[in-house]
């Protein structure tokens, strides 16, 4: 990465002594943290990772090791004496997770607390069938994050969406950008910003989901899913594993897991976040 690499804001006006650092999702943004920063202002200090080169400021990372050292290192820089936690929504999960292991060596990470992060066994295993189904996934995400939420008309097999090439599906996205439920962020962005976003979307996509797994850690990890949950992943036997419950197989410390109200996008949101937070505070306060 090059140019401008300043990755860590302040997402609350806190200073108390636990700190909550927040990495960024596979759109390299934080803003989906600032709800829970709220909630937890006066109790904990919350900062944002975001990633750089979502402008193409500079160059994307290259791999979650890479992104993780550097953001250590930008952590490190803000000079913090006490412990703190990671915090990874989504995909933010595998950067945590990843951070906590260049830690290892001055035990400064009190814990990981993963947010519905999945693993995507079907990326860790060689097959043309699986590898489609993770190109789909990117594409829903991506179009859901410039449509929004609520555009739902993709999920459909069906659609003709399916049928474009990857030129004519980035246009379809970019002309419905201005319709009705479309984040407003996006109605006001060129195609060019768009293009833009899409090529740093894809490359952290496939650099977190495709490259990246993940090695055993002995520090505590909490995992966190919303009573709506995704459907469970599934194993090379095609079983349905819980996402919870694969992440037990890498967490070799001590190990919670609860669930809280809301979907995989929801429980950041009001009224959802208050009871998350109040979880998450709780946890951090322990042994304080």
């Amino acid at each position: 990465m090059t140019g401008d690499q300043n990755c860590v804001v302040a997402l609350n006006d806190s200073r108390p002594s636990k700190a909550l650092f927040c990495i960024h999702t596979v759109t390299g943004r934080i803003s989906c943290y600032k709800p829970l920063a709220d909630q937890l202002t006066g109790q904990v200090a919350v900062y944002g990772i975001r990633a750089p080169g979502s402008r193409g400021e500079c160059q994307p990372m290259r791999s979650v090791e890479e992104a993780a050292s550097h953001y250590a290192d930008q952590i490190n820089d803000l000079g913090r004496k006490s412990p703190f936690t990671l915090l990874g929504w989504s995909s933010g999960g595998l950067f945590a997770w990843e951070i906590r292991r260049k830690y290892v060596p001055n035990s400064m990470v009190e814990r990981v607390i993963l947010l519905e992060t999945e693993l995507l066994l079907n990326v860790l295993e060689e097959s043309s069938q699986r590898m489609s189904w993770v190109e789909r996934r990117m594409w829903l995400i991506f179009a859901s994050d410039i449509l929004g939420a609520d555009n739902t008309s993709l999920q459909d097999a069906r659609h003709s969406f399916w049928t474009f090439s990857e030129k004519q599906r980035l246009q379809y996205i970019i002309e419905k950008k201005n319709d009705p439920g479309s984040w407003r962020h996006w109605k006001d962005s060129s195609q060019d910003e768009v293009k833009q976003y899409y090529s740093f979307f894809r490359h952290l996509w496939y650099a977190s989901r495709e490259a990246y797994k993940p090695h055993a850690h002995a520090g505590p990890t909490v995992c966190v899913t919303p009573e709506q949950s995704r459907e469970p992943e599934a194993d090379a036997e095609g079983a349905a594993i819980p996402t919870w419950k694969i992440w037990t197989r890498y967490a070799d410390g001590s190990f919670q897991h609860f669930h809280t109200p809301g979907d995989h996008i929801s429980m950041l949101r009001e009224p959802n976040v208050r009871t998350l937070s109040a979880r998450i505070n709780a946890i951090l306060q322990e042994g304080t």
